[in-house]
């Protein structure tokens, strides 16, 4: 049986140990980066001696046996020689070699990439840089949200995950270096940039925040405008808009609680719109001609 110790923190960390009693895995620790708030400390807690998983700290994991580290969802620099006669892998929110750091799916979209997923590395000195074990891609529908990614990620780990790790301690599977590749590290993500502050940008990109900051996982995509905020519930291209000059952040026509809001090139197409969780009747707040930049 695998013995394997869990850098890890919350719901994630339950997820997969509940995906681990079909496989040949035992989790006999996991260390937690920070605290969890409120009762969800206590209820991680629980869920963890129920399992019979002790909850630790390094300091006191010298004498513990395990075969293999896993890390996912752990915000600490990991001391590399501190493991230094076991194997250690990271579960990395993102598809490496190319994408490193924070909300590494998010900042694909935003650059113009097709496919989300997820990368099983080696941790090394080098912060995601560490050679590949296994990858999961997930190919983006053009009528899909980030919830679509995140469940059929979710459910590559589910199935998969232990596999893996245990190909990985047999040796079946061998990592790639990385070292080559070309990269990008990303930055934390904060809600602030989901608000949308200048209309004067390619359509496109307006689409991909929507798909990244779109509820009911992400913070939401917001405007300003007359000290009020809205959440865009539904963000859409328009079809037949031809590129052309105008007035960004103008709206240019509305029709059944809907509105289309000029951009650099093209325009789109605004729904489904909330201020203060509430529906808005888009007809009574706002008139063609407005411009929503003021």
């Amino acid at each position: 049986m695998l013995k394997l110790l869990i850098l890890g923190n919350g719901q994630p960390v339950q997820m997969i140990i509940n995906s681990f009693l079909k496989e040949d895995i035992k989790v006999v620790n996991v260390e937690q980066d920070r605290t969890l708030p409120d009762t969800q400390q206590d209820e991680f807690a629980q869920y963890l001696s129920d399992k019979n998983i002790g909850l630790n700290t390094l300091n006191n994991l010298d004498d513990a046996d395990y075969d293999i580290v896993l890390s996912m969802n752990y915000n600490r620099i990991i001391q590399v020689d501190k493991f230094s006669d076991k194997i250690l892998v990271n579960l990395h929110m993102g598809l490496l070699p190319m994408y490193r750091g924070n909300n590494a799916n998010a900042w694909a979209v935003i650059n113009g990439e097709k496919e989300v997923g997820y990368t099983l590395h080696e941790i090394s000195d080098v912060l995601d840089g560490g050679a590949i074990y296994y990858k999961y891609a997930y190919n983006i529908g053009s009528d899909q949200s980030y919830f679509n990614a995140k469940n059929a990620i979710n459910q590559d780990i589910i199935d998969n995950l232990g596999k893996v790790l245990i190909a990985i301690t047999e040796g079946s599977i061998l990592a790639e270096d990385q070292k080559s590749a070309e990269f990008v590290y990303c930055a934390k993500l904060r809600s602030s940039d989901g608000v949308v502050k200048d209309w004067n940008v390619d359509t496109e990109l307006l689409l991909k925040k929507g798909y990244v900051f779109g509820k009911p996982l992400g913070t939401g995509l917001k405007f300003s405008f007359k000290g009020k905020s809205y959440d865009i519930g539904r963000i859409e291209p328009i079809q037949g808009f031809a590129q052309s000059i105008g007035a960004p952040g103008s709206i240019v026509y509305m029709f059944d609680n809907k509105m289309w809001v000029k951009t650099r090139d093209t325009a789109v197409q605004i729904s489904e719109l909330e201020c203060d969780s509430e529906a808005v009747v888009i007809a009574k707040d706002f008139k063609i001609g407005m411009r929503l930049n003021s």
